[in-house]
């Protein structure tokens, strides 16, 4: 298998897929990382990136209330 044969692997703490392009599984890392996980990508047997995820907080406000 050449280094353009080999599988990109997306990798989180619950689950592993497999992509054949670079663009394709940096996309679905992209949209984990966006969903709170913490989001690897392996390509070649090496980690080629690796993403943090991201948690948007609420501020708890009720703005029901503020309405005139």
């Amino acid at each position: 298998m050449t280094n353009s044969d080999s599988p990109w692997i997306v990798e989180t703490a619950e689950d592993q897929k497999v992509f054949n392009n670079q663009g394709k599984a940096i996309g679905v890392a992209e949209d984990l990382q966006l969903k709170g996980k913490d989001v690897c990508i392996y390509h070649d047997g090496q980690i080629k990136h690796k993403f943090a995820g991201v948690v948007q907080y609420s501020l708890g406000l009720n703005y029901d209330r503020f309405s005139v």
